[in-house]
Order: C-alpha cells, then sequence, then structure tokens
C-alpha cells in the first residue's frame, strides 16, 4: 500500500496521542512499547492512558527483545483482543521468524516500526550523561548520519526497514519534531486508523518495494560497506579451530546469550540438560585421557551448536552481546557468519512470513553437489 497520514506535531507526542486514541476508542485494549523510570528502561503492556503519555516508544534501546517477548504473548493461543505494539525492525524480524516456527501469532497485533537508526548498548542507561547522548542520537538521525555510541551490530545492520509493519514510520527525517508521516504499510493499519486520525494521502514511498528517500539509501549503503570492513577485519568465515577457541576462550558457559537470543525458543535447551552435565566419571575419564581440563566445559560445543541452530534466522538485534559478562562480541560474530550462510540460501530472516526457513526445506537440487 503506497498511503500516509501526515500529523503536524513531533514524532514522539503524535505518536502517543495516536495511541491513546486508539485506546479511547477501544480500537485496541493496550499498548506495548518502552518505557523509562529513572535508571531502568523496559518493556510495558499499557491501559493506562496517562502512564502510554508517559511512554518512550522511540527510546533508543533494546532492554529485550521485543519480538521474542511478544512471542511469548502469542505463543499457546492469539491474543484475544487488539494490541499496538512499537518495536524495532530487528524485533519485527525475530517475531516472524518465532512465527514460523509456530512460536507467536501476528493475529490482533497492530505493529508500528520505525526506519530505526540503531540502538545504544544496554549498560548505558545507567550513565549520567545519558539524557545528551540521546539528544545527539536524534540529531543524527535526523541529519542522516549513523548516530555515535550505538551497539556493533547496529553499526552493520542494513535491514533498517520494518516491510512488515503494519505502520512505518521514519526516523531520520530532519523535520520530525515539528511533524511527521504515518506511512500506512497493510490493509489492517488503514482499519486501524480511520479518517478520525486524520486525511489519508497517496504516498511516493513504498517501502516493501525499496522505493524510499535517497537518504535511507544512503544510510543503507554505508551500513554495508562497515559489514564488509568488519568482516575483512575480524575475518569470522576464516577462524578455523585455533580462531574459535582465541574467541570463544573467554565463555564462562553461562547461557547468557542463548538466554536473550529471540530465535533461541527452546523452554529447555540441551546444553542445559542432564544429557551435557559435566558428570564426575567423565571428568575422571578426560583427564586421564588429555591431562588437563578446562572448566567449565563444551564452552565452544555451545557456541557452535548455537549458530549452527540459528545461522539461517539470526537478524543480528545484538542482544546476546549485550549481555555477554566477559565481552565476546557473540552478535558481530553471529550476524557476520548468519549473514554468510542466508546468502547461501538466499534468505532474509523476518522478510516474507510465507517463505519457509532454508533448514525447514528440503530441495532435491541442493544435493547436485553429491554423487549417488
Amino acid at each position: 500500500m503506497n498511503k500516509k497520514i501526515k500529523i503536524n506535531k513531533s514524532v514522539e507526542t503524535g505518536l502517543k496521542e495516536l495511541l491513546i486514541s486508539l485506546l479511547e476508542s477501544r480500537k485496541i485494549k493496550a499498548v506495548f512499547t518502552l518505557e523509562r523510570n529513572k535508571d531502568a528502561v523496559y518493556y510495558s503492556l499499557i491501559t493506562d492512558l496517562e502512564k502510554v503519555d508517559q511512554a518512550s516508544p522511540f527510546l533508543p534501546f533494546m532492554p529485550a527483545n521485543g519480538g521474542k517477548l511478544l512471542s511469548k504473548l502469542t505463543d499457546i493461543k492469539s491474543i484475544s483482543e487488539p494490541i499496538a505494539a512499537v518495536i524495532h525492525p530487528c524485533e519485527l524480524a525475530a517475531f516472524i521468524e518465532l512465527i514460523k516456527k509456530q512460536q507467536g501469532s501476528l493475529d490482533n497485533l497492530l505493529i508500528i516500526s520505525s526506519v530505526c537508526p540503531g540502538v545504544m548498548p544496554i549498560n548505558n542507561i545507567s550513565e549520567t550523561n545519558l539524557d545528551e547522548k540521546i539528544k545527539k542520537y536524534f540529531e543524527s538521525a535526523k541529519n542522516s548520519n549513523i548516530p555515535t555510541g550505538l551497539r556493533e551490530n547496529c553499526e552493520i545492520c542494513s535491514r533498517i526497514i520494518p516491510t512488515n509493519a503494519d505502520i512505518i514510520i521514519n526516523l531520520m527525517d530532519k523535520d520530525i519534531d515539528n511533524s511527521f508521516e504515518l506511512y500506512i504499510n497493510s490493509e489492517k493499519a488503514e482499519k486501524f486508523l480511520g479518517d478520525e486520525n486524520g486525511e489519508i494521502l497517496d504516498s511516493d514511498f513504498d517501502f516493501a518495494n525499496n522505493t524510499f528517500p535517497q537518504n535511507i539509501k544512503d544510510i543503507i549503503s554505508q551500513k554495508e560497506k562497515n559489514r564488509i570492513a568488519v568482516n575483512e577485519k575480524y575475518k569470522f568465515d576464516q577462524l578455523g579451530m585455533d580462531g574459535l577457541i582465541d574467541l570463544f576462550g573467554k565463555c564462562i558457559g553461562c547461557h547468557s546469550c542463548g538466554g536473550v537470543c529471540p530465535i533461541c525458543y527452546c523452554e529447555l535447551c540441551d546444553f542445559d540438560s542432564a544429557e551435557h552435565e559435566y558428570k564426575k566419571n567423565v571428568l575422571k575419564s578426560d583427564l586421564n585421557s588429555r591431562a588437563g581440563v578446562r572448566l567449565p566445559p563444551n564452552t565452544i560445543l555451545y557456541q557452535l551448536g548455537r549458530l549452527n541452530h540459528i545461522s539461517t534466522s539470526c537478524v543480528g538485534c545484538g542482544m546476546c552481546t549485550d549481555v555477554c559478562p566477559v565481552d565476546i562480541p557473540v552478535g558481530m560474530i553471529f550476524s557476520s557468519i548468519g549473514n554468510s550462510v542466508q546468502e547461501l540460501f538466499k534468505y532474509i530472516p523476518g522478510e516474507n512470513l510465507e517463505e519457509a526457513n532454508p533448514i525447514t526445506v528440503y530441495k532435491k537440487e541442493e544435493l547436485t553437489n553429491f554423487e549417488d
């Protein structure tokens, strides 16, 4: 759809007033969005009008992957009453991937997302100069620059367009302090908005078909260059076993990266099961054969196992790096290798709800390099 509504208010004020009007008219039952309370930032499900007005939907943080949280809300059965959810593009992509695995549903969800400038690391939340950093962040975005101080994954992420969102807002528009445009990207959005929220106009931008402003294209191009530079610097695809040992050698086996990953959805990870408990008899056997054993064990096996499971679906959100207590660049490794795997299969995670994940599909032609 190539439709839009122009709102002559600042982007945050205008969106919050829209959400409040949807609540007041009972078109939606609740709002899923970010809140900030002193040094804490978190997602909330809000039904109170005053709390919506106090929310911070465009705060440049991802305290948890919103796609994983929406999955928890909808994985058993669809929600019974409509909810508006304001999330980042990679969170939406993760949610789409989870839906493909029967771990969620879009029913009764109005998805609002933005052309995303990126998010900052979680540990920035407690910094005393945070407000100044956020101000500089939005100034950079308005001037079509990549903000400084982002998560490393955001610096190389070129998938900044939330193509499956019902409503898209461009945060890289120099006029967003005074006015902005809601891009209507689905029939569902048109039904929710209606004429009472503003005149629905034709739009020149079609985000689903890569028809959008040149400044956004320039940002995407720069981020693609950043990814190439990172790949050349780290050479993740050429690590070999010694390189993997160097990278993951600091791993303490806490499994926090898997806990926050939106694609790791298993209730019990195999690596947390009794099957992988390092029993005394195994330790004794390993000591007899190797004379020395690293503890905790199997940290590299855990990382390789996760990489094998999620490489086609990794959305590069960077949550894993943010929570790693020993500063392993997990997100950069997984995003870089995942991107290579996705290019191999010509698959973009979260892009098309109807396209099956490659690891779930058997294609005879994929075996043409093997002899009968």
